[in-house]
């Protein structure tokens, strides 16, 4: 459960990101295809080539979702319940790669933010991307 203090982080950590956020999902998205192998099997229509435009444009959509995601912290599940529809029973994504890509998408934020991305900000933002997670596997079960 996210406290008010872990909300406050959140939006403070996704304010700073700004107009980047789009850029820091297909960083992210990225990061994670070259890091964990196995997450490119979903997308065998793409061009996976670092920083390709498929890579970026995708990354984009993560990225939206998010912004959508913070700004209905208090209601994940309504927010997300198209994405977790779409994510369970139509991409039959694997729930690990869900992890793995919150993992990079944390790194992706450290390194450009700085020391705006204090400990406390990255614990919060560690429990809202698995809050966020675990509504997209959600239907899962």
């Amino acid at each position: 459960v996210l406290s008010a203090a872990d909300k406050a982080n959140v939006k403070a950590v996704w304010e700073k990101a700004g107009g980047n956020v789009g850029k820091y999902g297909g960083e992210a998205l990225d990061r994670t295809f070259l890091s964990f192998p196995t997450t490119k099997t979903y997308f065998p229509h793409m061009d996976l080539t670092p920083g390709s435009a498929d890579i970026m444009a995708h990354g984009k959509k993560v990225a939206d979702a998010l912004t959508l995601a913070v700004g209905h912290m208090d209601d994940l599940p309504g927010a997300l319940s198209k994405l977790s529809d779409l994510h369970a029973y139509k991409l039959r994504v694997d729930p690990v790669n869900f992890k793995l890509l919150s993992h990079c998408l944390l790194v992706t934020l450290a390194c450009h933010l700085g020391g705006d991305f204090t400990p406390a900000a990255h614990a919060s933002l560690d429990k809202f991307l698995s809050s966020v997670s675990t509504v997209l596997t959600s239907k899962y079960r």
